[in-house]
């Protein structure tokens, strides 16, 4: 059909027109988003040490909706 991948194919009449600006998309957005996740995963660690009493306590991937959810309220 005249394309190097399905996705040259598809993007093809889309506002992105090709897989080079999607990709050039996602790390701007990456780059963008990188410095507000770190401070966020911060202020979560910072509540969780609050909440333990413990200074040394870390993040883990298991405490995120916990702890998320109670930084909320």
């Amino acid at each position: 059909m005249g394309y190097s991948s399905y996705s040259e194919m598809v993007l093809e009449g889309k506002m992105a027109k090709n897989p080079a600006t999607v990709q050039q998309f996602e790390d701007s957005l990456i780059q963008k988003i990188s410095k507000q996740s770190v401070a966020e995963k911060q202020k979560l660690i910072d509540f969780k040490r609050q909440i333990t009493k413990d200074p040394k306590a870390e993040m883990h991937q298991w405490d995120n909706s916990f702890y998320g959810a109670q930084y909320k309220k």
